[in-house]
């Protein structure tokens, strides 16, 4: 089996290929941009990749997205690491990186164009006709400060302001901020807005003892990355909240919506956490008509709550 493994990953292009995917999920057409390759070439290699367990398939809306396999285990963890740790020398590894961000870019271009129109805000009322935020309450407990990554308008930060002395709101939309910086100001909270994409607040040193992301994983242009960011905002022994649709096949809202994902498998999410030094602690399904809600309680170094 190794050798046959070995033998997989023998041509540049499908190690192409590999380290690109350990960034996220990608189409056949936006591995073809990374690699040069042409579209019968790459749908070769990600089937034979696909035949030696490296690459699955999963359905998002009308496009199929490739995203890669056995992350976690035992010779696929130890290839992987490998291909990590000697990522510079597989060949363009700087021209492969670029036309990624460009890719990313793009989808974040797609979300902030979305969002950066007060007209297409009729997610928040499909939003609240199916949950509250209010679900929230076993779940959350009393904090110096909470920050919620993707808060849009602001209008959970009145009901978060309940249990700290201080939120943070995070938004990639100017206009978002705007509206939240009303709410705010209506309730008199004591608050921090920040116009910043996901990717860039990693980097501005915000810190938190609890961080939400509400809803918002299905609007970033690499959800499992998320995780490795918010858990890097959390305090010591800090705990993340993440609100999301479990997988789905409702084209029609995720278009409505411009949603760039149509939600998450329970077992994808738990592995996010988990990767990234989390521990789960509580976690609950709703179950809805066509669709269903998982609300996770995440908590760092491991510290379980009573």
């Amino acid at each position: 089996m190794i050798s046959s493994l070995y033998k997989i990953l023998s041509d540049d292009t499908r190690l192409r290929i590999v380290r690109l995917l350990r960034s996220g999920s990608f189409t056949v057409s936006e591995v073809e941009t990374v690699t040069g390759g042409r579209q019968s070439t790459v749908s070769h290699h990600l089937k034979v990749l696909s035949g030696g367990g490296f690459v699955r398939s999963i359905r998002e809306g009308s496009l199929i997205y490739y995203r890669l396999d056995n992350e976690n285990d035992g010779i696929y963890f130890d290839i992987y690491n490998y291909i990590d740790r000697y990522s510079d020398m597989i060949p363009y590894r700087i021209e492969d990186q670029k036309r990624t961000e460009l890719i990313y870019s793009k989808r974040r271009e797609l979300a902030e164009s979305y969002f950066n129109n007060p007209d297409n805000l009729s997610h928040l009322e499909y939003l609240d006709s199916i949950y509250s935020i209010e679900e929230l309450s076993p779940f959350i407990g009393k904090y110096g400060t909470i920050a919620e990554i993707g808060c849009g308008n602001g209008r959970n930060l009145p009901y978060l302001s309940g249990y700290a002395q201080k939120v943070i709101g995070i938004d990639v939309s100017p206009k978002m901020i705007q509206m939240a910086e009303h709410i705010c100001r209506k309730n008199n909270l004591n608050y921090e807005l920040v116009t910043s994409s996901i990717d860039e607040a990693g980097s501005r040193g915000i810190k938190a003892d609890a961080v939400l992301l509400n809803m918002a994983l299905h609007h970033f242009p690499h959800p499992e990355q998320a995780f490795g960011i918010a858990a890097s905002m959390l305090n010591e022994n800090g705990e993340l909240f993440v609100i999301e649709f479990c997988k789905r096949d409702e084209i029609d809202i995720s278009r409505r919506n411009s949603d760039l994902w149509t939600g998450f498998p329970v077992e994808e999410i738990e592995s996010w956490v988990s990767g990234n030094g989390l521990i789960v602690d509580k976690m609950i399904i709703k179950e809805l008509d066509k669709e269903s809600i998982v609300i996770v309680k995440a908590l760092n170094n491991g510290n379980k709550s009573a």
